[in-house]
């Protein structure tokens, strides 16, 4: 079915007027001269998943009928959604032509089809089971028609272990957010893609494949300045790392293969590697890299896990890493294939900050390389590839002890020959002797950072990246859930968190939502 442009639907009451009400008082008929049939793609759906839909118009009867096209018609069909727990009633419609309605004339014989994403014309906002129907207004209004009724069950959503990458290989206005959904019955993977062609930010919502509740799961992005809509997840699971390959377009996940670990402490540096979508008959070659240290030995390395095919995967190369303590890691995939990680590590003075290749691309020219030293506590991280090949990274840290406990955010780069270059440090506002227990920083476009810091309390609040914090919006201040941050429409920082059975909410730091096709 093709897609549609998602468009907003607003809802109405039981009562709509007279449309509403004879409609409601109309029995089912076969013999009206309009016949009307719904279709679904799937009717087990998450909350905010968007199956492809159709409608599909038949004119029956003896001589030509008017009716309004949905394709130049948010307010055509009507749509009657019952809650089958309570057996309440209510109806949804789209917003009216501004030019005013245009019927359009269907001959004697003749059949038509609309084809459509269920959320452009219809939201379930609460998990349960409900009866959908197209009621159809005809003939300037005279005669009604409605279609078959479809059952369609909505599971809840609590997305925990969140994690988001871009459907290129920088920042990009589509995201694919990757979950544990705690609320299924056994504990699932799930993806939601995030953009802005919904109110809500969320354009869809599928199941991937069933996963431990603990699993923290990471995804894959493609080299900078590539595309790829499909990806590779992996997760650790009783000391293996288990992972798919996620296409919607192919079917879903390929069957979850595993791969050993070694008996020792395992961090999965994110994102995965994916080549670009060259074939969606199968999976791109793809990567995963692997920290694993051993406390008792003090010491760690770097280890390839190559994703050769679905459940398949091989070691590739390893490098030995000069420190044990690891504090936090980025992957990077250059437009050239290069590929680098670079990561914080504690010291005995504060942090340092290290650059490599991976493994089984690091020669003589390009070693493993200490870059920057702070006397410093960390707190959080980030680092992308910008439009020309640099890194561009913040490191959130807290000042030396002895001297001061204000936090600062350190912004850097590394050229495209790993050359670093650091600006001064950015005074974070934040409450004094008020301990940040937990934070997330992440990059803009234009190299430009933000962050969300947490305090005891677990309240959450924004930083802009020109010192200014303030408290998140209410929706999203007091989540247990997991708080992310993207961004997208020229750079503009938006908030990615948790709703308690509801999926992802998408909001401005300032709590404005998105803005919807209507304005």
């Amino acid at each position: 079915m093709n897609r549609q442009r998602l468009l907003c639907p607003v809802v109405l009451g039981v009562m709509i007027g007279a449309l509403a009400a004879s409609t409601t008082a109309q029995p089912e008929t076969t013999t009206m001269p309009l016949e009307v049939q719904l279709q679904i793609d799937t009717t087990d759906l998450l909350v905010q998943q968007n199956p492809a839909c159709r409608i599909t118009y038949k004119n029956n009867g003896k001589a030509p009928l008017k009716y309004l096209h949905p394709s130049e018609h948010e307010n055509s069909p009507m749509w009657r959604i019952v809650e089958l727990r309570t057996g309440a009633e209510t109806f949804q419609i789209g917003h009216p032509r501004e030019l005013g309605d245009q019927p359009t004339p269907l001959p004697p014989g003749q059949t038509v089809e609309f084809d459509f994403q269920l959320r452009s014309r219809v939201e379930f906002s609460v998990p349960g089971d409900y009866e959908i129907s197209a009621v159809v207004a005809y003939d300037l209004g005279k005669e009604r028609a409605e279609s078959n009724k479809l059952k369609v069950h909505i599971t809840a959503v609590a997305s925990r272990a969140l994690t988001i990458v871009p459907v290129s290989g920088a920042t990009s206005s589509v995201w694919y957010a990757f979950s544990v959904n705690a609320m299924a019955d056994p504990t699932q993977l799930c993806r939601h893609v995030l953009g802005l062609s919904h109110q809500s930010g969320v354009t869809d919502a599928a199941t991937v494949t069933k996963a431990p509740f603990a699993a923290t799961p990471v995804a894959s992005a493609p080299r900078n300045m590539s595309i790829a809509t499909s990806q590779w997840v992996a997760w650790i699971e009783d000391g293996d790392l288990r992972f798919t390959h996620f296409n919607p377009d192919a079917g879903g996940a390929a069957p979850t293969g595993k791969w050993a670990l070694p008996g020792q402490e395992a961090r999965i540096i994110a994102p995965l590697y994916t080549d670009p979508d060259e074939d969606a008959t199968k999976p791109p070659p793809g990567a995963a890299l692997i920290w694993l240290g051993d406390a008792a030995k003090r010491t760690a390395y770097l280890q390839i896990v190559d994703f050769a095919g679905p459940g398949k995967a091989t070691a590739g190369a390893r490098t030995p890493l000069p420190t044990y303590p690891f504090l936090d890691a980025q992957s990077h995939a250059r437009s050239d294939g290069r590929r680098s990680v670079t990561y914080v590590t504690q010291t005995e003075g504060g942090i340092a900050l290290y650059t490599t290749p991976w493994p089984n691309q690091a020669i003589a020219s390009n070693p493993l390389k200490k870059v920057a030293e702070w006397k410093a506590e960390f707190l959080a991280g980030a680092a992308l590839v910008d439009a020309e090949d640099k890194v561009r990274g913040a490191t959130l840290m807290v000042g030396d002890p002895a001297t001061s406990r204000k936090p600062v955010l350190v912004r850097w780069t590394l050229d495209a020959k790993d050359g670093f270059t650091q600006e001064p440090p950015d005074p974070v506002e934040w409450r004094y002797a008020v301990e940040i227990h937990r934070a997330v920083v992440r990059i803009g476009p234009d190299g430009m950072p933000a962050a969300l810091l947490s305090d005891l309390s677990g309240a959450w609040f924004f930083y802009d990246g020109y010192e200014s914090v303030t408290p998140v919006p209410a929706v999203l201040a007091a989540s247990k859930l997991p708080v992310d941050i993207i961004f997208a429409d020229r750079g503009k920082p938006l908030l990615v968190g948790g709703s308690p059975g509801q999926g992802l909410k998408v909001v401005f730091p300032d709590g404005k939502t998105l803005p919807h096709k209507c304005g």
